[in-house]
């Protein structure tokens, strides 16, 4: 709901995924203060889900920087820790009115996707864990 499209943040990078996990550029608001960008990331080590947030900025550069220590795994930021014995996430886009998987990150610009759809694999669950989300804002 609060992610910023590519426009928002000069044509960067706004969410990559692959099976490993995905890595989003949201929108942060706090009560009485400027909204901020906050670089949001999922992954999957040891089949543990976690999740991680960088702090808020409004600098650019700065959230050049949160968004590559993300995706290199080099987020010293504390997890959360949201599912355990996960096997596998697969991660579809909604584009063309067809889900097509994610796949590698791409080196400009944003998945022109106006859905999203998040798969776990949980052990001994036979059927994935399964959402969708809308993405109206990209």
């Amino acid at each position: 709901e609060h992610m910023v499209s590519s426009k928002e943040i000069q044509e960067r990078q706004n969410l990559t995924a692959d099976a490993s996990g995905m890595t989003l550029v949201r929108n942060s608001h706090n009560e009485n203060a400027p909204s901020q960008l906050q670089v949001i990331s999922y992954r999957i080590v040891n089949g543990v889900l976690m999740r991680r947030e960088s702090p808020g900025t409004r600098d650019l550069v700065q959230l050049d920087m949160f968004w590559q220590a993300a995706n290199s795994n080099a987020d010293t930021t504390p997890p959360v820790i949201l599912q355990s014995g996960v096997l596998a996430m697969q991660v579809e886009i909604w584009e063309n009115n067809a889900w097509r998987m994610a796949g590698a990150p791409r080196t400009q610009g944003a998945l022109p996707a106006s859905g999203l759809r998040v798969a776990l694999q949980v052990r001994g669950q036979q059927i994935p864990m399964s959402k969708a989300f809308l993405l109206g804002g990209m």
